[in-house]
């Protein structure tokens, strides 16, 4: 087994630049160390899938939905052929690295039509859904839709052709969803509007239009009660996992970046992952570096895609942030950012690290450029208002400045809050007693026998009863005073 994977290898080092559409590398996938582990499922692992691909394995049982007139037998219906299904995309490179997939991508030589007849055989017990028309889900392509069902299984499409043709559909078992789609010659990306799908049944013409080769590999889901063990790998994806490489699929990275620009934010985390950052590829950077076309990626795609490198665990913040300033991509999201100081503090957080990139702005300032950049206002909201707390520890936590802060809508746990002001190195009595504060008593009015009443304590502070802005001021002091005996 040792000597075959190493035989592989050696191919792979050979010809890297060269690819054989017609003879597919197939890799066993054993126990051995140093090998790739096999694809367990059953029913204690991978339970939801299980049933998924039981329905795949009396596919050949499914009727056609006409009759035709046998010789011998009379009228018949005929059936399906058998239809394989293949795990691909993420969820093998996830399972090749040791990790568990978090999504999980399939392939059928299946149409559209079929993957229906398939799931929807009495035996499987499945219900087709009516999701949007598909012009109102192109405007949706993230979400997963339809939100809620009674049934425990069901399934939908989710992305079409130009002319309305279904390319791809979600299978949603007991609330884990599955992405099923046909073999297709179409390029992958979501992002990019299909003019016809273009179905295939080869599984190497379905690579050629994957972005890496670490991501256009293929495990035949043969067994739903035991080991798969075989990987199909067109394009050499399990050698440069082993040798931290990112290798456009046939070296055609200009293709890809041509047809979805955000392809070179997913490098990026690629790179950050599985590579080796301080090695990209000459070839893809040459393609990506001062591209104008950086600037057509969608602001709520490109934010997806960069939460999606911030907040990943085996991701160095301050390494990916600086292989997005050095493509020069960083500055599409952040126009006003400075990667000065980049302590090993900082944290991967989609609030955090923004306002770390932005600590020396104006609280404002920041804000607006947060939010004439695809972020929504919530979290353009917040992250200022994580500057505005540091700007407050920079001031020496002047009591004057608390209980502004202390009014503004924040959306920020105070976990956050915590963690934010510890990054900067801020662990004071102050932030914990302004976390800890609470002045909900000091309303203008309360409750008495006879009604509503002015607040004593505002009587006491001034004197007298209260008047117009005198309630503001009132409270102010009050609070501010509260805070300050905490201390």
């Amino acid at each position: 087994m040792k000597n075959r994977f190493n035989n592989f290898i050696s191919m792979r080092e050979q010809g890297e630049e060269k690819s054989n559409l017609s003879v597919p590398s197939r890799v066993k996938l054993g126990k051995n160390v140093g090998e790739f582990m096999p694809f367990i499922v059953n029913r204690g692992s991978r339970a939801n899938l299980r049933m998924l691909l039981k329905a795949f394995e009396i596919s050949d049982q499914v009727g056609v939905g006409y009759t035709t007139i046998d010789k011998q037998d009379g009228e018949v219906e005929p059936k399906l052929k058998k239809k394989n299904i293949y795990l691909t995309g993420g969820a093998v490179r996830d399972h090749l690295m040791g990790k568990t997939p978090r999504n999980y991508n399939l392939v059928t030589e299946a149409t559209a039509s079929e993957i229906k007849m398939i799931l929807k055989h009495p035996d499987n017990e499945y219900m087709e859904l009516q999701p949007a028309e598909p012009e109102i889900a192109k405007e949706q392509r993230y979400r997963n839709l339809p939100s809620s069902s009674t049934k425990n299984k069901v399934f939908f499409a989710t992305r079409w052709d130009k002319s309305g043709k279904e390319m791809e559909f979600t299978v949603r078992v007991n609330g884990e969803d599955f992405s099923l789609a046909t073999l297709s010659k179409s390029p992958k990306s979501r992002m990019t509007d299909i003019d016809s799908s273009d179905a295939t049944g080869s599984l190497e013409n379905d690579a050629l239009n994957r972005d890496f080769t670490i991501n256009a590999m293929y495990i035949p889901l043969k067994n739903s009660d035991g080991d798969n063990t075989e990987l199909i790998d067109p394009f050499g994806g399990a050698h440069h996992i082993k040798g931290k490489n990112i290798v456009s699929v046939n070296n055609d990275f200009e293709s890809r970046f041509n047809e979805d620009p955000s392809v070179a934010m997913r490098y990026v985390r690629m790179l950050c992952k599985y590579g080796d950052s301080s090695k990209p590829c000459k070839k893809i950077v040459t393609v990506i570096k001062g591209n104008d076309r950086l600037k057509d990626i969608p602001k709520d795609i490109a934010r997806k895609e960069f939460f999606a490198s911030l907040e990943d665990p085996d991701i160095d913040t301050r390494k990916m942030l600086r292989t997005m300033d050095d493509f020069g991509m960083l500055k599409n999201l952040i126009p006003n950012y400075s990667l000065s100081d980049m302590t090993p503090s900082i944290r991967g957080d989609r609030w955090m690290t923004p306002a770390w990139l932005m600590k020396d702005m104006n609280p404002d300032d920041a804000m607006n450029d947060l939010s004439g950049n695809g972020w929504n206002k919530s979290e353009a909201s917040d992250i200022s208002y994580l500057i505005k707390m540091l700007n407050w520890a920079k001031n020496n936590f002047d009591p004057n400045m608390f209980y502004d802060l202390k009014k503004c809508k924040c959306g920020l746990t105070k976990n956050k809050i915590s963690d934010w002001m510890s990054m900067n190195g801020h662990k004071s009595p102050h932030v914990k007693a302004f976390l800890s504060h609470d002045d909900s008593d000091l309303q203008p009015y309360v409750d008495s026998p006879l009604g509503k009443r002015v607040n004593p304590a505002y009587i006491n502070l001034l004197g007298r009863t209260p008047k117009g802005d005198d309630f503001d001021m009132a409270r102010r002091s009050l609070s501010t005073q509260r805070f300050l005996d905490k201390i």
